[in-house]
């Protein structure tokens, strides 16, 4: 996985039947690398050997592929009746639909996404804990996306929807009743300042500098002004909070969608991270 400057973010492993995918950062390979030295390391050839077959195997030369897709380090090798490998894409600039096919996530594993978040108390420290407390609200976020459009997923069934949307909104309801203060909303607000990229989980906290009256969408939003992040966020949510007042306070979960393009009446204009809300709390 590489970001579109080609840096290298860490190596694919495996994408769940909720259409989002898991990889292995990139930090651990340095580390097993750093542990070897050159003869303990053998890179991997130019042209992997093709399937084998009846007629006699001839190497083919850097310019001239075999018919069949050859076996890529993170990939098996692609049946011959299949057409070329295209990898999906790993940040899609719009919310992709939950993949047909049987829900992969049940709640015992969001009850392990929820208690790994409480094993550093909601307050991330470094990336890696980050990528957990998002990871958590993007998988809450597509579950009650599924609930409320069953349609994106019309092959998922409906009692493991149901299951997961009802174990989504009792961690949510606990989460409500932590006391968050506001050390909790600096350490998630400062690892989530240059994360908030498309498909990724939001769980953040701010105040509303302009609701549905002020905001021409054709959808219910509002902008969101969160401390220590220098960007606006627009916020896709139900018709019931599309009025809230200005300065009121919130913190919500949700997911990244793309970016939304606000401009004012002096053509001045900002790109602001969209997010899909799920859950949207007010605070007293």
């Amino acid at each position: 996985m590489v970001n579109k400057q080609g840096q290298v973010l860490g190596i694919n492993s495996f994408v769940n039947e909720l259409s989002f995918g898991y990889a292995i950062p990139v930090r651990y390979l340095r580390a097993l690398m750093a542990l070897c030295n050159d003869s303990q390391v053998t890179p991997l050839p130019d042209q992997l050997p093709s399937q084998p077959s009846a007629k006699p195997k001839e190497s083919p030369g850097p310019s001239q592929p075999p018919p069949s897709a050859e076996p890529s380090p993170e990939s098996p090798p692609t049946p011959k009746e299949a057409p070329p490998s295209q990898p999906p894409p790993q940040q899609p600039p719009a919310p992709p639909p939950p993949r047909p096919g049987g829900v992969g996530l049940s709640p015992e594993e969001l009850q392990k996404l929820y208690d790994a978040c409480c094993q550093f108390f909601w307050k991330p420290e470094t990336a890696e804990q980050y990528n957990t407390l998002q990871l958590f609200a993007r998988v809450v976020s597509i579950v009650k996306h599924i609930q409320a459009h069953p349609e994106a997923a019309p092959q998922a069934p409906k009692e493991a929807v149901a299951a997961c949307a009802q174990k989504a909104d009792q961690l949510i309801a606990e989460l409500q009743k932590s006391p968050w203060t506001k050390e909790h909303w600096q350490k998630i607000h400062a690892q989530a300042a240059n994360q908030l990229q498309p498909d990724q989980g939001a769980l953040l906290q701010g105040s509303v500098v302009m609701n549905a009256e002020q905001i021409r969408a054709n959808q219910p939003a509002i902008l969101l002004a969160a401390e220590g992040i220098d960007r606006k966020l627009l916020l896709l949510v139900s018709q019931d909070h599309a009025k809230l007042p200005i300065s009121t306070k919130l913190w919500f979960i949700g997911r990244v969608v793309g970016t939304a393009q606000l401009s004012n009446n002096q053509g001045q204009s900002e790109t602001c991270p969209l997010i899909q809300v799920a859950y949207l709390i007010k605070e007293e």
